[in-house]
This record gives structure tokens, C-alpha cells and sequence, in this order.
């Protein structure tokens, strides 16, 4: 199961010192080095020090990142600021538009991490994603044909999260559960538990007995139930399964072509339909599938900020995060790239 992100405000310079220190834990879960959680440190402070400096309403999404083949730390950096007209110039050592500034900022970031993106549009705001991986891990090398990220968010004020999501990636394809428990905190989060460890093992390649069989899983019928949405992609037979229950959100978008695909009424755990059709499409290279979660509104829109779709599926998610989370609930969004 994909753990959620922690959400921290930095729009007050007095809290920073605690942020700081927070993420320093989580970091600490990871085995990194001593030098390593130092190089962390610098980087959490110098997108503190950025937001701070030319940012409107900023925040930072961190969560670990841990499985059997690596462990590291995640942060996406997002605000409505003013944007960088010039990215390329915005990383150059020196460079800077604040008085107070050295302009080592961006620079540095990307120096002590193993991944950096930066998406930014004037009047926008700017996304900024980094990983850092404990020794010599790195994602790059598993070279898969599909690439996907998650932002996963509590509601406010939340420390647990009802959304979650199951993802497992290979040479032939993945499998991915969004789950969603009626309402919010820890009830909601046990029924998307219950519902993604039964999906964990299950091996069906058909969607609809998928749902079906998590319906009828006991430890399902015995929470307050959830919505979900199982997504099947086999590049063996160039095939892509995906079905829902509930108002969760999926959308194919492929070469400008935008296509939405409907989740059956009822909740997993309490009553589902009788009657269900599987939909599939084929597999087409440049392909991006989207999955939000009723805490992201539905009214989103990529073609309004371009370039956005050759960046890394975190970037996209938290793109669609920054401007459509409506605060009120737990709010997800997954991307799938074809690569």
C-alpha cells in the first residue's frame, strides 16, 4: 500500500523550525547516512527558504518511499506564486531575483538529490519534485515501459488518511487499486486497508471479479464500506482493464483525445451492482491514465498548462492537486505514463 503524503503550510517563518524537524524524522525511517540526512536537511531548508522568499500560499508534500528494492525520501514543493520566466537560468549558481539571496537555491537542490523536476508557468505558480534515495538507489535503472505517481492527502487536520492505494509494477504490466472509505479518519482508513490487502492478493485477471470478490471479502463487510477502482494493464497482450464502484474519477488522455470512463453506482462492502461490464482499451505508447479520488474536483484541465505531461507523473498530480483540492475531504490523484 502507497503511504500518504504529510502536508506542511510554509507561509510562517516561525513554524519553519518545526518543519524542519518533522521531516527530519520521516527522513530518519529511510537508513540514511549521516551525510545523506545532512544533504536532506540543506534541501528541505533551501525550499523552505524559496517559498518563503517568492511564494504565495506554499506548501510541501514529503512521504518515504520504501520498498524491497529501494527506500528514500519524497518532497513536492508546490505555491501560487509568480512563476520562473527562465528555468534554466533559475539553476544556474548566482542567479537570483531576491536581494537577500545568494541564488545557490535550485542549484543546490538539484546537486544533493537523485531526482529533480521543476514545473513552473507565470502566474501559475511553481511545482518542484525531489527524491532522494538512500546509497545508490535510484529508479531510473528498472528501465519499465509505464511510469506512474500518486499524491495521497489527508483531510485537514487528519493524521491518518481514508484514501489509499495499491500499485505493483513489472516487465509485464501493473496492477493498481485506488480505494476510498466512506467519509474520513481512522474508519475510512481501515475499510480502504481491508480492501487493498485483499486486492494484494488477489490474481484475477478480470476487473469485475475483482470488485466482486473484494465485495464479498469479510473483513471488507465488516467496515463502513468504500469505493474503488481497479486499473489492469497487460503489455504482454496489449490490453488495459479498468472498473469502478463509486464516484472515483478515471480518464484516458492520448493524443489530445480526452476519455472518461464511468464507475458503476453502490459502495465495495455494503451493495454493489448485479449486472457489471468490463472496460478495456489497448495499449498505445504516449498514453496518460488519471485517477482522482471525490476530494480533487472534476473539472481539471492539462491542455492549460503545457509541457506539463513530459514531466514526471508526481509533477502532473500534484499539478492537478494544487488547483483542484476542495480541503474538504482526503483527496487523491494517480498518473499512469506509457512510455
Amino acid at each position: 500500500m502507497d503511504n500518504h503524503h504529510v502536508l506542511f503550510s510554509v507561509v510562517d517563518r516561525s513554524y519553519t523550525a518545526v518543519i524542519k524537524k518533522e521531516i527530519h524524522a520521516l527522513a530518519g525511517k529511510c537508513a540514511f547516512k549521516a551525510n545523506e540526512m545532512a544533504e536532506i536537511d540543506i534541501v528541505v531548508a533551501e525550499l523552505i527558504s524559496n517559498l518563503l522568499k517568492y511564494a504565495v500560499n506554499g506548501r510541501l508534500l514529503v512521504k518515504t518511499c520504501i520498498d524491497a528494492k529501494e527506500a528514500g525520501l519524497e518532497i513536492i514543493a508546490i505555491d501560487d506564486g509568480p512563476g520562473i520566466p527562465d528555468l534554466s537560468l533559475a539553476q544556474v549558481d548566482g542567479i537570483t531575483t531576491h536581494k537577500k539571496s545568494l541564488g545557490m537555491g535550485l542549484g543546490a537542490i538539484k546537486r544533493l538529490t537523485s531526482v529533480f523536476q521543476v514545473f513552473s508557468k507565470v502566474g501559475w505558480g511553481t511545482i518542484i519534485l525531489v527524491r532522494k534515495y538512500v546509497g545508490s538507489s535510484n529508479e531510473v535503472a528498472r528501465k519499465l515501459k509505464m511510469t506512474l505517481g500518486a499524491v495521497i492527502v489527508p483531510k485537514p487536520g487528519e493524521q491518518v488518511c481514508g484514501d489509499g492505494l495499491y500499485t505493483r509494477l513489472d516487465h509485464q504490466g501493473a496492477r493498481i487499486f485506488m480505494a476510498d472509505g466512506l467519509g474520513h479518519g481512522k474508519e475510512a482508513a481501515l475499510a480502504a486497508i481491508q480492501a487493498i490487502t485483499a486486492f494484494a492478493d488477489n490474481r484475477d485477471d478480470n476487473a469485475i471479479n475483482i470488485l466482486r470478490t473484494l465485495h464479498q471479502t469479510s473483513s471488507v463487510r465488516k467496515t463502513r464500506g468504500l469505493v474503488g477502482t481497479v486499473l489492469l494493464i497487460n503489455l504482454r497482450s496489449g490490453i488495459i482493464k479498468i472498473n469502478g464502484i463509486g464516484n472515483i474519477s478515471s480518464r484516458l488522455i492520448f493524443r489530445g483525445v480526452i476519455r472518461n470512463f464511468l464507475s458503476y453506482n453502490g459502495i465495495i462492502g455494503l451493495n454493489i451492482p448485479s449486472s457489471m461490464n468490463e472496460q478495456s482499451f489497448d495499449v498505445e505508447k504516449g498514453q496518460l491514465l488519471i485517477m482522482c479520488s471525490d476530494g480533487i474536483r472534476t473539472r481539471w484541465d492539462l491542455s492549460k498548462l503545457p509541457g506539463i505531461a513530459k514531466h514526471d507523473p508526481n509533477i502532473i498530480a500534484a499539478a492537478i492537486y494544487k488547483d483542484f483540492c476542495r480541503n474538504t475531504d482526503d483527496a487523491s490523484v494517480l498518473v499512469v505514463k506509457i512510455m
